[in-house]
């Protein structure tokens, strides 16, 4: 089973990036069949719980905490083609910053 846990830094919150980290958390669980699994966080932390209902992932609140089981469905032909492709361009974007890097700072 899997337990889903990630955060994004304050600077870079509201432009969509926890939930590009959910899809493909989502999606990474789906092609390596890990289907069923939790998430808990606070009760008041509404961003991650939009992140859920936008995702499917139905919460219940429990003594100041929201607990998650999640369900995900099997893999389609569909997710294992997506994987390949957000994963490799994940690798250029990696790149293509990595190349714009001073040279000080390219080799560490």
């Amino acid at each position: 089973k899997m337990e889903l846990a990630f955060s994004v830094l304050p600077k870079y919150q509201g432009r969509g990036m926890g939930s590009l980290l959910m899809k493909r958390c989502i999606q990474w669980c789906r092609t390596h069949n890990i289907l069923e699994g939790q998430m808990i966080c606070l009760s008041h932390n509404s961003t991650i719980k939009h992140l859920c209902t936008k995702h499917n992932i139905h919460m219940v609140n429990d003594q100041g905490e929201t607990l998650a089981d999640i369900h995900l469905d099997p893999a389609s032909a569909g997710t294992y083609f997506y994987e390949v492709i957000d994963s490799n361009a994940a690798v250029i974007d990696w790149l293509t910053k990595r190349t714009l890097l001073p040279l000080g700072r390219a080799s560490s």
